[in-house]
């Protein structure tokens, strides 16, 4: 799938290293022998978490009942992510508790990677379980509206981890990592849906600055919180208290995928900013791919090309249809090139639109404690996965997109789009040029 996308982006080959023995193994074996080699490896990798011998390491029993833990899976994903330079989440594990079908698994995703691009038969269908589409069957209208904070929308993989953390250092912005708390009426059923995920820690992450607690401490926190079904309004009025003088920002990339996410926020806030933040369609496919985010998202049977397009064209046509009823006045564009390249001049452009002075912090993304690490020290960041393999803004990064070679042409819709927000496609993507497939006809599985 990676080589279908063309040479890595820069976020990519900061952390490329020497191939790893088990990955030169795996790359040279046979389609019928991979999982046999994954199979030895996982089991050697979670021995050693357990402090067992590999041969102790049972093929077919729930690892759980071995006494892996949440943390020590984390542990083992770390070491796979290294030595096989493939991300895995932790629900993939959860789903697949045993060395025979977790080995299984891994070595049908390096088959995926040949025929991916070509599979028309998985269309992107948002309609699956992951916290991406709006629950608003289960919203109740709030007595009163509370005051506003902002909201930092944008599809995934377009920068709004390296948006983020510039925010956080400034004094008078609380910017934690991704809350996903809007798409829910309550904690329950947020935990209902992200409990099976990391996708929940963020939350606690915020509650860990804003208290100085520990991670025990503040789940408990979070299960009181999720035991009486707390409305969605009172967790956002928690930490606009805890926060104090500082205006509360939630960067949770997925809001936007579903417009009534959006119209929830103007329900539940008096004066909500939104701060639209978009990358180039080829870099951020590039990424979504790369990165295996349908995985994380629980949307793993979609053709991740697909997915990746259609969230890109879905999140930012709404972020853009919504900021227009809202006025400017309430929103502000940020184009993703524009941040690496002159990082300067749009960071002092937000200031001046969220009501705060310019702080020279901004520009130090990578200095002081910004929340940038997991709620444990195993812990996956909490963001993007690459933030800690740059040392400061990359203005190379706006570029990246003039490297990936798409293995299809972008819908009429993402083409449209694209074209609106001042971006250049290749000749094949030109409006004139453009293929005749749409978002419905891929629904219809006709591409």
């Amino acid at each position: 799938m990676i080589s279908e996308l063309g040479p890595a982006s820069e976020d990519e080959s900061a952390s490329n290293g020497s191939v790893s023995e088990i990955l030169a193994a795996l790359q040279a074996a046979p389609h019928p022998q991979r999982a046999g080699l994954l199979a030895s490896y996982l089991r050697t990798q979670v021995g050693h978490v357990l402090y067992l011998s590999a041969d102790a390491v049972p093929m077919t029993q729930d690892l759980m009942t071995l006494g892996l833990d949440s943390l020590m899976i984390m542990e083992v994903i770390a070491g796979v992510s290294k030595d096989l330079k493939i991300k895995l989440y932790p629900r993939e594990v959860f789903e697949r508790p045993t060395i025979e079908a977790l080995s299984e698994y891994i070595a049908l995703e390096f088959d995926r990677d040949a025929s991916a691009a070509g599979d028309a038969s998985t269309p992107g269908d948002l309609s699956q379980p992951g916290g991406l589409r709006a629950h608003p069957n289960t919203w109740r209208k709030p007595a009163r509206r509370i005051p506003g904070i902002v909201f930092l929308l944008s599809s995934p993989r377009s920068g709004s981890t390296l948006l983020r953390v510039m925010m956080a250092g400034h004094p008078d912005l609380f910017c934690p990592p991704e809350l996903h708390l809007l798409p829910f009426s309550t904690m329950s059923e947020r935990e209902q849906t992200l409990g099976a995920t990391y996708l929940d820690e963020g939350l606690q992450r915020a509650l860990m600055e804003l208290s100085g607690s520990d991670a025990a401490a503040t789940r408990e926190v979070v299960c009181g919180l999720v035991e009486r079904g707390a409305p969605i309004q009172e967790v956002y009025a928690l930490l606009q208290e805890r926060a104090g003088s500082r205006l509360l920002v939630d960067k949770s990339p997925t809001y936007a995928i579903d417009r009534e996410n959006l119209e929830h926020a103007e329900e539940l806030f008096e004066g909500a900013k939104y701060v639209h933040l978009v990358r180039h369609p080829y870099a951020v496919i590039e990424s979504f791919v790369r990165t295996r985010m349908d995985k994380m998202l629980g949307l793993a049977s979609q053709n991740p090309f697909f997915l990746a397009e259609r969230i890109w064209t879905d999140t930012n046509r709404n972020t853009l249809e919504f900021s227009a009823a809202v006025g400017p006045q309430r929103s502000h564009l940020i184009l993703y090139e524009d941040l690496v390249k002159d990082p300067r001049r749009t960071a002092t452009d937000l200031c001046a639109f969220l009501g705060i002075p310019f702080h020279e912090a901004l520009l130090r993304p990578y200095e002081g404690r910004r929340m940038t690490e997991g709620i444990h020290a195993q812990s996956l960041p909490i963001g993007d996965p690459n933030f800690h393999n740059h040392v400061g803004i990359d203005a190379a990064l706006g570029e990246a997109w003039k490297r990936v070679r798409a293995p299809r042409a972008l819908s009429p819709a993402t083409v449209q789009l694209a074209t609106e927000f001042g971006y250049e496609l290749s000749r094949e993507n030109s409006p004139s040029n453009a293929p005749a497939d749409s978002f419905a006809a891929i629904e219809e599985g006709r591409l």
